[in-house]
């Protein structure tokens, strides 16, 4: 039957049933859970935890309070975090492992095409100018960064500049200025000045 009241309490530690449905979710008969609800509501002098004086239920309006609610909230909850840090602790160390394994298989990597035949021949006593050879012929070359920056930063003389477009419409239809010509003067063309 306690059993029972901790599977049916809510969270304010209150069983909302009677004794006929306190019956009916315990499996026992009708006298069977009387009985049990008496023994859980009077006090019990050899509990470890004398709260209460040992009482595990009190009689309310709707039903039963636990009494010790919150002590038993807390224990579960306590086992609920050791088994989510336990499940967290696991995932946890799975993923160090494949980690591990990813960057042992990353670190060695696969070899390029032409590394497999330099071992080969290395193993096989190849001199140094047939190891070069080898590597010329069959690894890829890195790109040299002065090739790059020569495409990106000079202009090819030989390429023909794009077209551009003018500026400002061209004038059309109007003449030229004319330049101001210079006259001789003669002062005496303005009498004389009294």
């Amino acid at each position: 039957m306690w059993v029972t009241f901790l599977a049916l309490k809510d969270r304010d530690g209150i069983v909302h049933s009677t004794l006929p449905g306190m019956k009916k979710d315990s499996g026992l008969t009708l006298e069977e859970a009387a009985h049990a609800i008496k023994v859980l509501e009077d006090p019990d002098l050899l509990t470890n935890t004398q709260e209460f004086e040992g009482r595990r239920i009190k009689k309310i309006k709707d039903g039963w309070l636990v009494l010790n609610h919150q002590y038993y909230k807390d224990m579960i909850q306590d086992e609920q975090r050791r088994r989510y840090n336990a499940e967290k602790q696991r995932e946890y160390r799975l993923k160090e492992k494949l980690e591990k394994k990813r960057l042992e298989t990353t670190t060695r990597g696969t070899p390029l095409t032409g590394e497999t035949g330099n071992e080969i021949l290395e193993k096989n006593g190849a001199t140094a100018e047939q190891l070069d050879r080898h590597e010329a012929d069959f690894l890829p070359k890195a790109p040299d960064p002065m090739d790059r920056y020569l495409e990106t930063h000079c202009r090819d003389e030989t390429r023909k500049p794009e077209a551009q477009p003018p500026l400002r419409p061209p004038v059309k239809d109007v003449p030229p200025p004319v330049a101001p010509t210079v006259t001789e003067f003669d002062s005496s063309d303005l009498g004389e000045r009294d």
